[in-house]
């Protein structure tokens, strides 16, 4: 989601699609069952009510009964994993819902999406929790969670009816066998066919997939949940790195490949040394850089400069930049490898 779409969101008040939440959900404190109950009512009521766009949950926003909006943010990291495993076997069907963050005016903001979903029937509660009886029927009705009456039970299973079918598993199918062989083909921008998977995983709820294309689109800035050096390691490269800036002479006579380079630094910087490198940028990003190299030339390279005491993880370095220089062989290293993934991602599908 990008800043102007949650811009968009965010500027209406609470309703039947949207509800703001000052907090979020705290699953961790474990003898506290109420905040997994609330939170598993609020995806019930959100999953069965009659509308004909997404429903939003918006998490470090709290709103006045004037409609006046106080910007809080969250300071707690939940994963979309958590989410999904605190509604797990407390309801029926399952529902199909997601969670995400943005970094919005340097703050955090939860994001819990529900889209419009054919079920075969409404959701309700399995197991008795606070405010929950199983077997009954729940929904949002104006800007509260609200039991649902006789009347609107049966509105709600004609809704569900009236909605489009699901594409089958031959049209998923289809799909991603077009997307793999464009892929393979290299007939568009990797970008572009990380973003129409996007879309599949989104219309047919892939999860898996969805995380993989946000990661790759966004980039990998909020890694807290992820094992790096096993689920990302193509992203991994060794450059060559150091605390000193290093001028490359452009009008020397001679004409050095970038490997070339890269070991002459190494001899003339003593602090220079091979590090791993882990490439949090997004594919349009790495796409940037491998097209502003030489098309028919391995004679260049770029620095990208970062603040040391992150990068190493020591705050005695505080205030240092260290410098990667990088080639484009690290980088199109790296393109292949999300190439890849991605590859095995679609195919992963069943």
């Amino acid at each position: 989601m990008t800043s102007n779409d949650f811009e968009e969101i965010i500027a209406n008040a609470e309703s039947e699609i949207l509800d703001f939440k000052s907090e979020q959900y705290d699953f961790l404190n474990k003898a506290n069952e109420a905040n997994t109950a609330k939170f598993v009512k609020d995806i019930i009521c959100f999953c069965n009510t009659i509308r004909t766009q997404s429903a939003y949950i918006i998490l470090g926003i709290k709103e006045s009964r004037t409609g006046e909006k106080e910007l809080i943010g969250i300071d707690k990291h939940v994963d979309d994993a958590i989410f999904q495993e605190k509604i797990k076997n407390k309801t029926s069907p399952i529902p199909h819902f997601n969670y995400s963050t943005i970094n919005y005016k340097n703050k955090i903001f939860g994001i819990i999406e529900i889209p419009i979903y054919k079920y075969e029937e409404p959701i309700s509660p399995t197991i008795r929790m606070k405010g929950l009886e199983p077997g009954k029927i729940y929904l949002r009705r104006n800007s509260s969670n609200s039991e649902a009456t006789g009347r609107e039970t049966i509105q709600i299973y004609k809704w569900l009816e009236s909605l489009p079918a699901l594409h089958s598993s031959s049209n998923i199918n289809d799909e991603i066998a077009e997307v793999i062989s464009k892929i393979t083909a290299k007939i568009l921008p990797l970008s572009e066919q990380v973003a129409e998977s996007l879309r599949i995983a989104k219309k047919n709820g892939l999860k898996k997939l969805e995380q993989f294309c946000i990661g790759e689109l966004s980039g990998w800035h909020n890694t807290d949940e992820i094992d790096v050096e096993k689920a990302l390691s193509y992203r991994i490269q060794s450059v060559v790195m150091t605390f000193n800036k290093i001028e490359i002479n452009p009008y020397s006579f001679q004409t050095l490949t970038s490997q070339q380079m890269l070991d002459e630094i190494l001899k003339i910087d003593k602090n220079a040394s091979k590090h791993p490198l882990f490439f949090q940028h997004s594919i349009t990003q790495i796409e940037e850089y491998i097209d502003g190299f030489p098309i028919d030339k391995d004679n260049s390279i770029i620095i990208l400069s970062s603040a040391a005491d992150e990068l190493f993880d020591n705050p005695k370095l505080a205030g240092v930049i260290n410098r990667s220089y990088v080639s484009k062989h690290n980088l199109k290293v790296i393109y292949q490898g999300i190439r890849q993934n991605l590859i095995s991602n679609l195919l992963d599908i069943k």
